[in-house]
């Protein structure tokens, strides 16, 4: 109602007003910044740094590299071959034991950055930026790389070992993955029509609820756990199940005819209480 707002900025530009508020914060921990390959811009490095430190993980980008250009890539497979790899402890890699091997050398982010002016693709020089990369591998148990990253940071080195920086990663993955889940799953939260931020707020922690449950279910092993699990996938067998109500209605009566409605609500309000009936329950509007 009240016209256009004006487009937004940037999908990297507030994380220097952000990183700059959290400083003021004046929190006792040291503050790093893991950052995802949105943020991999030469540009945006050269303000941030070195008031604040950050990780990034980039493209296959041009760096200096014992004073010579070379790609990323090149740089780890040469780190790689020469062997200098060392187990840098275990991450949680869906579901799969696995280990992180990490290395460390020095490169230099050279080239000039890119920005648009009049609408134009626009090269603007910089200073050189001297940062550690962490060459990173997943490997599972077979010594498989399942994935790999490369992490340059200006992270000074009393801050944390390569190790470290790898572990910033994979914990910054592991909260990537936690907010893919309510955009998938089901949830569909990019569909969501809520009118207000309170709205959206106790939907979305009815959605995260959801998911915490499930994820303890599935930790769990005991006999009443590995039931529920069970007629789970009685419910899911269909790989269109829950999006066919027809199906899924059919399944659950099948379930509960086998088992019985009180059975089911008994472990549902031992395992997944968010999706239990109220002992007594009232309509909330």
């Amino acid at each position: 109602p009240d016209g256009l707002a004006d487009p937004p900025a940037g999908h990297v530009d507030p994380l220097l007003p952000a990183t700059a508020a959290i400083a003021a914060l004046g929190l006792s921990a040291r503050l790093v910044h893991v950052v995802d390959r949105e943020a991999d811009s030469v540009g945006h490095w050269r303000r941030w740094d070195p008031a604040h430190v950050v990780p990034v993980r980039p493209d296959d980008r041009r760096v200096l590299w014992n004073d010579r250009p070379a790609e990323l890539s090149t740089v780890h497979a040469a780190v790689r071959n020469t062997g200098e790899f060392r187990d840098g402890g275990a991450p949680v890699y869906r579901g799969t034991k696995a280990r992180l091997f990490v290395a460390k050398t020095a490169v230099v982010r050279h080239r000039p950055a890119k920005t648009k002016i009049d609408g134009r693709s626009t090269a603007v020089p910089g200073r050189p930026l001297s940062l550690r990369l962490v060459p990173t591998e997943v490997r599972d148990e077979d010594g498989e790389v399942r994935a790999s990253w490369w992490l340059p940071t200006n992270a000074p080195a009393d801050w944390g070992t390569s190790a470290d920086v790898a572990r910033w990663y994979d914990f910054r993955w592991r909260i990537g993955s936690a907010f893919e889940l309510p955009k998938s799953a089901g949830w569909d939260v990019e569909e969501w029509r809520q009118r207000t931020g309170a709205g959206l707020l106790r939907k979305l922690l009815v959605a995260l609820g959801g998911c915490v449950l499930v994820w303890r279910l599935e930790a769990r092993g005991d006999a009443s756990a590995e039931w529920l699990k069970e007629l789970r996938m009685r419910l899911s067998a269909s790989g269109e199940a829950v999006g066919a109500g027809d199906d899924l209605g059919v399944a659950g009566r099948a379930v509960i005819g086998d088992h019985g409605a009180d059975t089911v609500e008994r472990l549902l309000a031992d395992h997944l209480p968010l999706f239990a009936t109220p002992p007594n329950p009232k309509k909330l509007v």
